[in-house]
């Protein structure tokens, strides 16, 4: 890896930036560290965590305390469960730190009519859709809604498709390696406050 650039942004003052992303009250990582006690470190162990960020990323890999994901499964209204998952503080920060670059691919290969993007309002985006049923109802339109459930597409994605789809919409490639070494790491289930043996991942996402 011999991008300079990416080395550059891990500086104290980023990491201060990065670090302001997540609130007091964010859920902390499966490795047991909060973020308001990463806030409190001295500038010395900020900058022994940064050396730890540069090194994974120049190496592309993860330490291994890091590799470890916790599945919560919540339940749901209508019966069921649905899955969170919580990542290691020190990923969620890694990734904070790298976020630029995917951000700037994400708004690149946005189609029209997008409206996942940053700085777009999940809540302003469905009202408005609501306000145009509604005024095309109210004018005697024909109005079709299609309503889609990709679970089970995300069920049976297989990694490798995913890597070569990525590549082939020229994903950052750093972040996708670091992200699927991520995925890929042990998955630890937690239900009503009892936990499994860890778990490897299938062969599928």
């Amino acid at each position: 890896l011999d991008k300079i650039e990416f080395f550059d942004k891990f500086t104290e003052e980023n990491l201060d930036k990065a670090l302001m992303r997540f609130s007091e009250d964010t859920s902390t990582g499966i490795d047991m560290v909060a973020f308001k006690a990463i806030k409190a470190l001295p500038p010395c162990a900020k900058r022994a965590l940064l050396k730890h960020f540069i090194e994974s990323l120049r190496n592309l890999s993860l330490p291994t305390q890091s590799l470890a994901n916790l599945i919560a499964l919540l339940g749901k209204k209508d019966g069921g469960t649905r899955c969170i998952a919580v990542c290691t503080t020190f990923y969620r920060l890694f990734l904070a730190m790298l976020g630029d670059e995917v951000r700037q691919w994400d708004t690149k290969v946005a189609m029209d009519g997008d409206t996942a993007l940053q700085g777009k309002s999940p809540l302003v985006e469905t009202a408005l859709r609501h306000l145009k049923v509604e005024a095309y109802a109210e004018l005697d339109y024909s109005i079709a809604i299609i309503l889609w459930d990709v679970r089970k597409y995300f069920d049976s994605l297989e990694v490798p498709t995913l890597m070569e789809r990525a590549a082939k919409a020229n994903f950052p490639k750093e972040q996708l390696v670091l992200a699927m070494e991520s995925h890929r790491a042990c998955r630890i289930i937690r239900s009503d406050g009892c936990y499994v043996d860890p778990l490897a991942p299938p062969g599928k996402s």
